[in-house]
């Protein structure tokens, strides 16, 4: 039978975390090794951007959210299969 409809699964705010993956990927640029190509101005311009974004989810002004979704009626046990068991088990 066909179904459309779909079950919000789980939900997380990575918002707090983020703040970490930004602030690592700021410090891999600090080198910029192998990247010659790029001028001042282009490498500036991209710390500035992390170093703002790091500080806006550090400060709860901006949030990412992850979302899984599956179909209501899926008989896939691959789906969310952490999350679908019940005491173990695939629900029935």
């Amino acid at each position: 039978e066909f179904s459309d409809k779909w079950h919000l699964e789980d939900f997380h705010s990575l918002g707090k975390c983020y703040v970490q993956t930004l602030r690592s990927w700021l410090n891999n640029l600090k080198t910029w090794e192998g990247m010659d190509e790029f001028d001042t101005k282009f490498k500036r311009m991209w710390e500035y951007y992390l170093s703002c974004c790091a500080a806006a989810f550090e400060k709860r002004r901006t949030k990412v959210w992850q979302m899984v979704w599956t179909k209501q009626l899926s008989t896939r046990l691959d789906d969310c299969h952490h999350i679908r068991l019940v005491d173990g088990k695939p629900p029935q």
